[in-house]
């Protein structure tokens, strides 16, 4: 059965040619309850950078870890 998730980007993301990446924000883990799911909730409440030629992340920064409020 489903326990956590979330973390769906709200806006579209970009391109960036620049730097050959592109660019997402993510929103908040789910249940919204965060004594049901433990530890950073890697990858929500983030900024991603994507390798477009393969989907790998570059790059990551997660502003608040767990985002319990």
């Amino acid at each position: 059965l489903w326990k956590t998730g979330g973390a769906a980007p709200w806006l579209g993301g970009y391109y960036d040619p620049e730097t050959n990446l592109i660019l997402f924000g993510t929103g908040n883990p789910a249940p919204w309850n965060s004594h049901l799911r433990p530890g950073d909730n890697l990858y929500s409440s983030s900024r991603l950078a994507l390798n477009p030629d393969d989907g790998t992340i570059k790059w990551h920064f997660q502003s608040t870890p767990h985002d319990g409020w």
